[in-house]
């Protein structure tokens, strides 16, 4: 497999518990593209007393070069409405189901700091097109991939 150094410090590893926080699944991720959609928004989630949301372009982010890679965001939603000044250290990490091996490819961030003028952070290049493809890493299967995150404040004022 594939992965791209990222805009950051990252820890890559491997685990067969699923996300404590939020799951998703795409059951013909490809149709996304193929219908027009270029960023797709998941549902609002709860961690450690925030709404978070994740944020995935399916062809790539391109306002930061992504294209060739599926790049995924973890938001902070509903920032509007958090009191002003306010500000959230946490540490997340995104999931990629292994179908094949039935566990879960962990990449994890350092801790960084949300707010409000960014409030949103993630991996312009968080896996190629080509190594989401390639069968035999059995992350992607009949057009299905499972995507997730936790996250973990640890420190918010």
């Amino acid at each position: 497999m594939a992965l791209i150094p990222c805009e950051e410090e990252v820890t890559v590893g491997v685990r067969d518990a699923s996300p404590s926080h939020y799951l998703m699944k795409f059951e013909s991720f490809y149709k996304l593209s193929e219908n027009g959609i270029d960023m797709y928004e998941s549902n609002e989630f709860e961690a450690c007393g925030y709404k978070w949301k994740l944020i995935i372009y399916p062809n790539g982010d391109d306002n930061i070069e992504g294209n060739d890679y599926i790049s995924v965001y973890l938001a902070i939603a509903n920032d509007s409405s958090l009191p002003g000044g306010w500000e959230a250290n946490a540490v997340f990490s995104f999931f990629l189901f292994n179908h094949l091996c039935e566990n879960y490819l962990v990449i994890r961030g350092q801790v960084l700091r949300f707010h409000k003028v960014k409030s949103k952070w993630g991996f312009s290049k968080f896996i190629s097109h080509k190594a989401l493809k390639e069968q035999s890493d059995g992350y992607l299967v009949d057009d299905s991939i499972i995507i997730g995150a936790e996250v973990f404040v640890v420190k918010s004022q």
